[in-house]
């Protein structure tokens, strides 16, 4: 498929790339058609990506479609038609071919579709997007306009991940003593809670192996990327599904894990999670959760947690900063210097590599006995309130660019 089909999908607004990408999507769609006809072509790595290409220039083409963010209005039509008929033919393909575990021929193609479906649903939880409207609904409505309203796939099992990597019991890092796991059974957590726990902790301790020495390890580029996008994913419907039944601490515990894990593999999509700001409040009200917190001992990892997360949000950071520096206040023994801090939090899951400038900020903050002047390094992150909106693979948060422009290349690495 010719990429300036994918390309001129991006910038509808301009009539050139508007003409090409009808012309593009026609000769395509034409393709697909004819490969459909013939057993041999039906089903191959290839017409499976010509319709996933087709869907995702259609999401593209959709989402530039609303007042917001197409300045094309004269050109362009809201219409999801396209859309769901090439998710239902990539569902139906797919399901013929025997899932996305059948793309195994494709690896490129299999990770782009792994992503695609994960992405939204870590998105949902972090941004508060709302659930999709089933298809039966009337589409009428002005809810029915934002492009996230899009209904979501149906095409990756929820046991890929056990299924095909047998993580986490393939990792090296599974039968070794976590102390994150350690801390969270001290105060009941359930056992469904620490095995998210003690997966989350095999992920960071393998992604560090990886970014280390990437030749000696298991996975490649390809496998690392696949396990974040399902952990991301099925850590994000996990809480979605089961928030209301767990307790404050272990909301908070798992919210702090969807944090790092973020962090982590995409560098620095922590910061401004309103989603995950709005959840942390309601669950900080709850009583006794102070108290659980530091009876496990995990108190100042999740301070820094949600300060970190709580950057550039004004109304959060404040109601946070006086929490948590409340908890580090308290804290025997005391933490009293950055080395401390650094030794407190690495006993935990947590990312250094990326996580770790913005922690200092922090401590520098605490620390420091003149509010304004400990301020001014946050205030060289702040950063608007929305994400850049663009395809869910394509989501790439504004505070990547300022945190990597304030520190350097070499600080996020």
């Amino acid at each position: 498929m010719n990429f300036s089909f994918i390309l001129s999908a991006e910038r509808p607004h301009e009539p050139r790339h508007f003409r090409s990408f009808l012309e593009h999507r026609i000769l395509a769609i034409a393709a697909v058609q004819q490969n459909l006809a013939s057993e041999q072509l039906a089903l191959t790595d290839e017409n499976i990506a010509a319709v996933f290409s087709l869907l995702c220039a259609e999401e593209n083409f959709y989402i530039h479609a609303t007042e917001i963010y197409s300045k094309a209005g004269r050109y362009l039509q809201q219409d999801d038609t396209q859309r769901a008929t090439h998710l239902a033919g990539l569902q139906r393909m797919l399901s013929i071919r025997g899932g996305t575990d059948s793309l195994e021929s494709s690896r490129m193609l299999q990770a782009f579709i792994i992503r695609w479906i994960c992405t939204p649903r870590g998105c949902r939880l972090a941004y508060v997007i709302p659930q999709a409207i089933p298809a039966d609904k009337d589409n009428s409505t002005d809810q029915q306009r934002d492009p996230l309203f899009l209904t979501e796939p149906d095409i990756l099992a929820d046991d890929f991940l056990q299924r095909v990597y047998n993580y986490p019991s393939a990792s090296a890092f599974a039968r070794q003593h976590s102390t994150m796991t350690a801390a969270c059974k001290k105060i009941g957590m359930s056992e469904a809670v620490i095995s998210i726990i003690s997966t989350g902790d095999c992920l960071r301790k393998d992604a560090l192996a990886w970014l280390r020495d990437p030749d000696s390890h298991p996975w490649d580029a390809l496998d690392i990327q696949n396990v974040f996008s399902m952990t991301i994913g099925n850590l994000s419907s996990w809480i979605l599904e089961n928030e209301s039944t767990m307790s404050a601490a272990e909301n908070i515990t798992l919210l702090c894990i969807f944090v790092v894990v973020s962090w982590t593999w995409i560098g620095s999509t922590g910061c401004g999670l309103h989603g995950i700001l709005s959840r942390m409040r309601r669950y900080f009200d709850s009583d006794h959760v102070m108290l659980d917190l530091k009876m496990a001992g995990i108190e100042v990892w999740v301070s820094v947690i949600l300060l970190i997360t709580s950057m550039g949000v004004p109304n959060h950071w404040d109601y946070f900063f006086s929490r948590c520096t409340a908890m580090l206040a308290d804290r025997i023994p005391r933490i009293e210097t950055y080395d401390d801090l650094q030794a407190d939090l690495s006993q935990y899951l947590w990312c250094p590599h990326s996580m770790g400038h913005c922690a200092r900020i922090i401590w520098e903050t605490i620390s420091n006995t003149s509010w304004d002047n400990a301020t001014q390094g946050l205030q060289s992150i702040m950063f608007e309130d929305d994400p850049v909106l663009l395809h869910p693979a394509l989501i790439i948060p504004k505070p990547f660019f300022q945190i990597k422009a304030l520190v350097g290349k070499e600080a996020l690495e």
